[in-house]
């Protein structure tokens, strides 16, 4: 009888296929597709799964921070468009300051300096002439530029004029009295003086309140330098103010 030829049959390779998780250690499983007895499968599926995440780890994710918000300025102003001659308070409203931080302020009007480099958030201006002007703070944190801010600002034509402050001082029964005089204009309304007069170190030593009188006694004035401060309202919201240094002999 003729020796069979035996016949080798061989089972095909199996081509896997693979699902990753980026990052992850991989744990692999190997899945056949057949039963027991059947031939060799001919595809072998291999999952890689992450292992289980530590509490304080991230797998697969990146972390942005969210940038730290911006220090700004807003400018404000106790009056709009003043009449010049005014005095405007302005106010820097920081907006997203530092916790712990030193702020600074240095306030301009134009090339006028207002105040340089103050604690305080805000100053005076003593408008004087008609215009629009540039109002412009530069804040320093810790000591150091952060933000320079600026805004328009309008001032209109004079409404109040003070065009005189007067002293003069007299005798009588030994004593000495200072008058002090004042005189002022309005092209609206009707003016109202208001005198105070201090000492050099601002301790007030004589005054009146706003009245049609434009004049001040001191009936007991000692020899020294003082200021005298003359402030007018004209009844419908303009106020304005001057200030004078007078001498007792």
């Amino acid at each position: 009888a003729p020796t069979a030829t035996p016949v080798v049959t061989e089972a095909p390779t199996a081509t896997p296929v693979v699902t990753e998780v980026p990052t992850a250690t991989p744990v692999v499983t190997v899945t056949p597709d057949n039963s027991e007895g059947s031939p060799a499968p001919t595809s072998v599926v291999i999952i890689i799964t992450a292992p289980p995440v530590a509490n304080n780890a991230v797998s697969g994710a990146t972390v942005t921070t969210a940038p730290a918000a911006t220090l700004a300025a807003n400018i404000t102003f106790s009056k709009e468009n003043a009449s010049a001659g005014e005095v405007v308070t302005v106010k820097a409203n920081l907006v997203n300051a530092k916790q712990g931080a030193t702020y600074t302020y240095s306030f301009f009007a134009g090339d006028k300096t207002l105040a340089d480099k103050t604690t305080a958030n805000t100053t005076k201006w003593t408008t004087s002439t008609k215009g629009e002007y540039d109002v412009q703070v530069v804040v320093y944190e810790n000591g150091t530029p952060a933000l320079t801010s600026t805004v328009k600002y309008t001032v209109t034509k004079r409404v109040i004029t003070i065009k005189s402050i007067k002293a003069k001082t007299t005798k009588k029964k030994g004593k000495k009295i200072l008058t002090i005089t004042t005189k002022a204009t309005a092209t609206a309304g009707k003016p109202k003086y208001k005198i105070v007069l201090k000492k050099k170190n601002g301790k007030k030593v004589a005054s009146k309140g706003y009245s049609a009188k434009n004049q001040l006694v001191w009936k007991k004035a000692k020899k020294g330098t003082y200021k005298v401060t003359v402030t007018v309202k004209n009844g419908k919201g303009v106020v304005v103010s001057k200030t004078k240094t007078v001498k007792v002999k």
